[in-house]
């Protein structure tokens, strides 16, 4: 079956999704230690700026938009009636990697035709929020 040209880099984006979430998550951890430099006794007379630095910190404009694709796509599949199967089988083809689609359609458990429309599906959604559909 022929596919798009974009149908591999959307789950190449996919797979990427936990190396982004980690990389997004630790950026916006914010240093909890404040450094009042010269205003106390004895300060080191460093200027600790967390709230602006936090502010702009963010993935590059590319990877944020793959990160809010795939957030998104799971926050719409968390919706649906099967949404919890439906996110299982992507976990374990595309996040932890322990399962063909077939192998993932045995443990949720739910046809390999219903997991393979479940991941064009899902595949579809990420590359809607990405641009390249008109969901």
């Amino acid at each position: 079956m022929y596919r798009v040209s974009w149908w591999a880099y959307i789950k190449a984006v996919i797979r990427n999704y936990p190396a982004l979430k980690k990389q997004f998550a630790e950026q916006q951890q914010q240093a909890l230690v404040p450094d009042y430099g010269d205003s106390m006794p004895h300060g080191k007379g460093n200027v600790s700026r967390t709230v602006e630095s936090l502010a702009i910190r963010t993935l590059p404009g590319l990877h944020q938009r793959e990160y809010e694709a795939v957030r998104r796509a799971i926050a719409v599949t968390e919706r649906y009636r099967n949404g919890t199967e439906r996110l299982r089988v992507i976990d374990m083809v595309y996040w932890k990697r322990s399962h063909t689609l077939t192998g993932a359609s045995l443990v949720v458990p739910c046809s390999e035709h219903t997991a393979r429309v479940w991941n064009q599906e899902f595949i579809r959604l990420v590359a809607s929020y990405l641009g390249f559909l008109d969901v």
